[in-house]
């Protein structure tokens, strides 16, 4: 019998995989392929080393990306990036130095301050660290001391024209410096006609002078610019609020809603407009969600309760403000539907005491509203500044009051009235923080100066 072919190929065959020559081309084919991912491998080591050694080329990428997020004004998405820069390339210096802009835009100089010197540290030029430091002093209200930098800065604005732009009328609007703030604006507008800021910074000047057609021009021209600037939808919904068109409110309102950062403020105008327009079950039940997730959430509070009180449910809103009541004395919406709960349970003497202090209150901010559009014509009228900054401390906001109160000190460092209000008004606080001390003992020495 012969033998089977296929069982017995010929080793000769150099198509046979147990020839000689196909054993030899094996080989040869493994050690190239070996030879290759060595190569490979030792390319990516090295490229490994370079990289490790050279981090701060990793954050290039993740700081571009966060400067545009600054200078679209989306502090959130800046953060975002700049938690990635930290992670590729701790501490690298440009991340500090934007993390510092960060900072100086949500007004926490002392966090600025830190990162600043971070970015020092780090290498970061030391010119352009004393720039962010002059828009610092603009943005925070020194604003004498940081007009001696404006033109250093607007002559030569290194693609930081609308930042230096906007730290400096924040600082006049504090001192309530309009005119300024106005012909500032203006040049603004005139170099970034498509930038929305300067429309929304003079809307922001019109809503505190309570001009409110002109207020709701301004952020309709922001919005045609940037259709998704929420705080820009949130102040024209409350203008028309305030001109009682409370649809057109709603419809504003609904935008900022849909924007992330819309929040609670949208909910409240929301539930105020559907007020207005009579569909109080539907604010109801947007108010009562509001206080379910915050409590503490005094505007809110406050709207339910005018509800329930106007449906003579007034033991309800007494429940709603009792909580609040003794930690917002000055809050005059609040206190005066306190007020009115007060009376629907009966309880006219509490009541009286409570609409008397109501009007007190009122008397005294419609006169400092008198002063403010005084001081709007008299810039460097210290005494006028300070009267306006006592007002507010005891009957308005004190952070606004402590604000004129700087402003006028701004105008006359000497200026012993404001120093005696400062000094009584830390004094009074030392309790809350131990360097309150330190604050009232200086201000009495220069109040006696």
């Amino acid at each position: 019998m012969k033998p089977h072919r296929a069982a017995h190929k010929n080793k000769s065959d150099p198509k046979s995989p147990d020839s000689p020559k196909a054993n030899t081309k094996t080989t040869r084919r493994v050690v190239q392929i070996r030879r290759r991912t060595a190569i490979l491998v030792g390319f990516l080591v090295v490229s490994l080393v370079l990289l490790i050694g050279q981090r701060e080329y990793l954050s290039v990428f993740p700081n571009s990306r966060a400067r545009g997020a600054l200078r679209q004004r989306d502090l959130p998405g800046a953060q975002y990036w700049l938690r990635i820069s930290e992670r590729i390339a701790p501490g690298n210096a440009e991340k500090e130095f934007l993390l510092a802009r960060v900072c100086r835009r949500e007004g926490d100089f002392e966090g600025m301050r830190q990162h600043l010197r971070k970015s020092l540290q780090a290498g970061f030029p030391a010119d352009t660290i004393q720039r962010e430091e002059w828009l610092a002093l603009a943005q925070s209200g020194k604003i004498q001391e940081a007009e001696s930098y404006l033109g250093a800065l607007t002559n030569e604005p290194r693609g930081d024209a609308p930042e230096i732009c906007e730290a400096y009328v924040i600082g006049y609007l504090r001192n309530y410096r309009l005119q300024k703030a106005f012909e500032l604006l203006a040049v603004w507008e005139a170099d970034f006609p498509r930038d929305p800021q300067p429309f929304f910074w003079r809307g922001q000047i019109r809503q505190e002078q309570r001009a409110w057609s002109e207020a709701a021009r301004e952020f309709q021209e922001t919005l045609r610019r940037d259709p998704h600037h929420t705080q820009a939808a949130l102040d024209l919904a409350d203008a028309l609020i305030e001109l009682k068109r409370p649809e057109d409110a709603l419809r504003f309102y609904d935008l900022a809603a849909a924007q992330a950062d819309g929040g609670a403020p949208a909910q409240l105008g929301r539930a105020k407009s559907l007020k207005m327009l009579g569909r109080k079950d539907e604010a109801r039940q947007t108010l009562e969600a509001l206080v379910r997730q915050d409590p503490n959430h005094a505007a809110a509070a406050v709207e339910l309760a005018q509800l329930e009180s106007a449906a003579g449910r007034h033991a309800r809103a007494l429940e709603l403000l009792e909580p609040l009541e003794s930690r917002e004395p000055k809050n005059l919406d609040l206190q005066y539907a306190y007020a009115v709960a007060l009376r629907g349970t009966k309880q006219l003497d509490e009541a009286k005491k409570r609409f008397d202090a109501v009007t007190k209150i009122r008397e005294e901010r419609h006169r400092a509203s008198d002063l403010v559009m005084q001081a709007a014509q008299q810039p460097d009228n210290a005494d006028l500044r300070c009267e306006i900054g006592t007002i507010y401390l005891h009957y308005g906001d004190e952070k606004t009051g402590l604000v004129w109160l700087a402003n006028a000190l701004e105008c006359d460092p000497r200026h012993r009235e404001t120093h005696r209000v400062l000094a009584d008004y830390y004094a009074s606080h030392s309790e809350d923080d131990p360097r309150y001390q330190t604050l009232a003992q200086n201000h009495r020495r220069l109040s006696r100066e």
